[in-house]
């Protein structure tokens, strides 16, 4: 029994010994090149990654190093690169509007089962690629054509609000979620999903699950190994939810194919709707070296323009609700600025394109809010050459 016992941590001493040396080959020549970087020190094979314990207060760890160490610092977790935690705009300005670094972090490759080779995940020339193809979905005057799609679907969160005013106090998040998915699912896709009204449908339930995973996955350290992960109730969880959206996403695709490919053989034109151009639409269109996107890879681009779109917006949104609220100054401010607008307007009570540009003061609002509380406040670059910045 003693010798069974000896054997076995002998056996387990050992394979500490050789991760500890693995660890130590990984990130020998990005200590060597960081050494001048101040920073926790590391343990072996965990690196700092005990200073993370609590999920819910990993950007609250990460401030309290940046104001212990400044900017930049260095930490490392786990089997990962090690990280630089950067923090100063003028740095970020720089490395920004660079081409060259644009290789993503190893924690994007979370998100590849929903979204593939998307937007957010990819890199290189297919990256350069796509957002080109991309950049005029973003138009203002694609956007225009789309403001009673806006007003609709806001009518309907503002009825669901007024069941609720005079009860007690409730959290708009989970309202303003379900809006920009009707929103970003009906622009996007020309398919209304109606999220606000039913939202127990398979997929608006998968969207929302496939977000407390990801986010889950991203905060929790143990999971980030894909061989842990993939054995996880999480991963079978995903795998479920991808199917479920990836199977309506297939099938609009499919379906606008065949609606574009009838209007061409009938010389027909899309009548009303022609002007008001989808995303989906302008993937159809597009062309990537000479030949058009596959089905693939307008999926993909489909579900990071979805997971990407509502969830942020729905963050940025919430926050500047809940900033107003918390300063009624500025909240008369804003309703004087619509009353002036209104008053000089058509008096249709309706918002025009060219009211929306005449609200300064709300614009000054919601850009203060985004500085305040970013709905992404971190993202990652890995570092595939030296990065000289001033003289450094």
């Amino acid at each position: 029994m003693l010798t069974w016992l000896l054997l076995v941590l002998a056996t387990v001493a050992f394979v500490l010994i050789l991760l500890t040396m693995y660890w130590c080959y990984v990130n020998y020549n990005y200590f060597f090149k960081m050494k001048n970087l101040p920073g926790p020190s590391p343990l072996p094979i965990l690196g700092n990654a005990l200073y993370f314990k609590e999920l819910d207060g990993f950007l609250n760890t990460l401030l309290k190093l940046k104001s212990k160490y400044g900017s930049p610092f260095k930490i490392t977790i786990g089997f990962q690169y090690p990280w630089v935690i950067i923090s100063d705009s003028k740095f970020m300005t720089f490395f920004l509007s660079s081409n060259k670094y644009i290789t993503k972090s190893q924690d994007y490759n979370f998100f590849r089962s929903w979204l593939g080779d998307g937007l957010l995940t990819s890199t290189g020339k297919q990256w350069k690629i796509h957002r080109k193809i991309l950049t005029p979905a973003f138009h203002f005057d694609i956007l225009e054509k789309f403001l009673d799609v806006f007003e609709k679907n806001v009518e309907i969160m503002l009825n669901r609000w007024r069941n609720e005013i005079g009860t007690t106090n409730f959290d708009v998040f989970p309202f303003v979620r379900l809006l920009t998915l009707d929103i970003i699912c009906e622009t996007a896709l020309r398919t209304e999903i109606n999220a606000q009204i039913d939202n127990n449908s398979d997929y608006v339930r998968s969207v929302q699950l496939l977000n407390r995973i990801l986010m889950d996955r991203a905060l929790s350290l143990f999971l980030w190994h894909d061989s842990i992960y993939m054995h996880s109730d999480h991963s079978i969880r995903e795998r479920s939810a991808v199917k479920i959206i990836n199977s309506l996403t297939d099938s609009v695709i499919k379906r606008r194919k065949e609606e574009i490919e009838n209007q061409w053989d009938s010389h027909v034109e899309d009548s009303g709707d022609e002007r008001k151009l989808a995303f989906l639409d302008l993937l159809l269109q597009a062309e990537a070296d000479g030949e058009r996107l596959s089905d693939i890879s307008i999926r993909d681009e489909v579900n990071t323009f979805m997971f990407e779109g509502h969830d942020t917006t729905a963050s940025a949104i919430s926050f500047s609700l809940y900033n107003i609220s918390q300063h009624p100054e500025v909240q008369k401010k804003i309703v004087e600025e619509l009353n002036t607008i209104s008053n000089k307007g058509n008096n249709s009570g309706h918002f025009t394109y060219t009211d929306l540009q005449e609200m300064k003061y709300l614009e000054a609002v919601i850009k203060e809010t985004l500085r305040m509380y970013p709905p992404v406040p971190l993202f990652g670059r890995l570092a595939t050459e030296d990065i000289l910045y001033g003289n450094q």
